[in-house]
């Protein structure tokens, strides 16, 4: 559900780059080879080790895990990512470790991969993998904002429900009750004229007669919409307050103000 919620991706996206965006400085003595590598981990074009590491950090928070592909040749190795959700760990016999690696492909197929070693300095490829820790699994991570993930999917499902609304018109905004009195045909075709002929952002804050020609007739005005709309919104509000919790990010670091902080720079 990374893509789902506005904010849960924002989170996800800024302690990326926070935790691996900001490049690489070296001490004067760091040998060319290494600073090389740091520029080009791999083959891939305009990818240097930065790059590489925000796309790792992505997978751990959004996932609970990242994997890297680590292909050694005779004198140097590469570094590859490799979307974790596609790796899965083969389990040893009956044992808590893993034995090794399967990579889903787009065919459905899939690749094996041994596990790395760093003591074994094997040539060909390798699959590196670092979870997030969870007493709920031995081998895969569960990402730290799994207890927020109604509140994803909550937010997710209001837009909806509004976007549905505001497409197919389904409730109508006001209810004008008319009491003590019939209409007759006549002032009920003007009525729906004058209010048909108000819509639209040219006709804003037009105002519509009507003349019931009944002293003891009443009218009332009744919006409909505003309480459940605002309803929503406090909804909504307070499963974004839940979601930047989880992620343990400050909401205003992410452009959201509150009333009464607005003077406050602790965060």
């Amino acid at each position: 559900i990374y893509e789902f919620n506005s904010v849960h991706k924002a989170c996800i996206n800024l302690k990326a780059e926070l935790c691996s965006g900001l490049g690489v400085s070296f001490k004067k003595g760091v040998p060319e080879k290494i600073q090389k590598f740091f520029d080009n981990s791999n083959n891939n074009f305009n990818e240097n080790f930065s790059s590489l590491c925000v796309k790792l950090m992505i997978d751990y928070q959004a996932i609970g895990r990242f994997a890297l592909e680590v292909v050694r040749g005779v004198d140097e190795f590469s570094l590859y990512h490799i979307p974790a959700h596609e790796i899965y760990a083969v389990q040893d016999g009956s044992s808590i470790r893993v034995k090794n690696y399967l990579q889903q492909t787009s065919g459905g197929y899939f690749k094996p991969f041994k596990k790395y070693n760093p003591s074994k300095k094997v040539r060909g490829s390798s699959v590196l993998t670092m979870e997030e820790y969870s007493p709920t699994s031995r081998f895969y991570g569960i990402p730290e904002w799994m207890p927020a993930k109604k509140a994803i999917i909550g937010n997710d499902t209001i837009s909806d429900y509004m976007l549905n609304f505001f497409e197919n018109n389904a409730r109508p905004d006001y209810f004008i009750i008319i009491t003590g009195t019939t209409l007759t045909t006549e002032q009920r075709n003007t009525l729906e004229t004058n209010l048909r002929l108000t819509k639209g952002v040219d006709n804003a804050h037009k105002l519509v007669t009507l003349t019931i020609g009944n002293p003891n007739a009443k009218i009332e005005i009744k919006e409909m919409s505003k309480i459940i709309d605002d309803n929503f919104r406090n909804t909504k509000i307070d499963n974004r307050d839940e979601i930047a919790l989880a992620h343990k990010v400050p909401p205003k670091i992410l452009g959201i103000s509150s009333a009464g902080s607005l003077g406050s720079g602790n965060e």
